[in-house]
């Protein structure tokens, strides 16, 4: 890859970032006094900022593990939210 085909592909991943962050809540002081929660529900709510996330998590789990990735494991609730989906794109197994 280029330095100008780089330089291009870390723009357009900077717009991602600030496209995602702009869609994020915060909600000051919940559920408790000191707490800033982030509400990611409204992003899942977009479809393009939907797409972002799988994108850019898959793009990591592949430049970090390459074509290795056996299964995708869900954890959390987050992780049965992006897990399966992550899975389908990796061509790989969701537990």
């Amino acid at each position: 890859m280029s330095a100008a085909e780089q330089k291009k592909n870390e723009n357009e991943s900077d717009k991602d970032i600030e496209y995602i962050k702009s869609k994020i809540g915060s909600h000051q002081d919940f559920p408790k006094k000191g707490v800033l929660f982030r509400d990611i529900f409204p992003v899942l709510r977009d479809p393009k900022g939907f797409e972002m996330i799988i994108n850019r998590l898959c793009t990591f789990v592949l430049r970090t593990y390459g074509n290795t990735i056996d299964v995708i494991v869900g954890l959390d609730s987050r992780g049965f939210i992006f897990g399966p989906i992550m899975a389908l794109r990796l061509q790989c197994s969701f537990v």
